[in-house]
């Protein structure tokens, strides 16, 4: 009698508590939370999508001012810094970036989401750099390091994901 009282109470909190769950975000999805919502970040919002499996074409794919969407696929290995250029989404899903590191520096709307960024080594920089930047939103990375690999930071310079 006791297991059924429970039963029927825990069944009833559960029902009460009508937990919503959120949609995952697009990869055409722009900012809207935040200070990236009220900045107008929408990254590459609008392009079609570039899905990259290697380093090289991970550095062609993020260059210049064009609106870009990049979609990360796999694991990509190096030991380099690439930097992103203005009004990019980069994407990943499942995707890793083992010892490379990404630079947003002196560019605005950016948008980085869902990639995994591990070992990254001192001489390459850091996890993910950002430095007299606007517009920026970084969500749902996963950011590490061992002790073979030197350290892991998340820099944010200046006024960076501010504005």
């Amino acid at each position: 009698m006791k297991f059924l009282s429970f039963a029927l109470v825990f069944a009833a909190v559960l029902v009460s508590a009508n937990p919503t769950l959120e949609k995952r975000a697009g990869v055409n999805d722009v900012a809207n939370i935040g200070y990236a919502q009220l900045a107008g970040t929408s990254g590459g919002s609008g392009a079609s999508v570039t899905t990259v499996t290697t380093l090289s074409a991970l550095k062609t794919a993020v260059t210049g001012d064009a609106k870009k969407v990049v979609r990360i696929s796999g694991t990509i290995s190096g030991n380099e810094v690439v930097k992103v250029g203005a009004n990019t989404t980069i994407v990943g899903c499942n995707a890793s970036l083992v010892g490379v590191g990404l630079r947003v520096v002196n560019v605005n709307n950016v948008i980085i989401r869902g990639v995994k960024i591990s070992k990254v080594l001192a001489d390459a920089g850091d996890a993910i750099g950002v430095q007299n930047a606007n517009k920026i939103w970084l969500d749902h990375l996963d950011l590490s390091s061992d002790r073979d690999h030197d350290k892991v930071r998340l820099v944010l310079y200046a006024r960076a994901a501010m504005h």
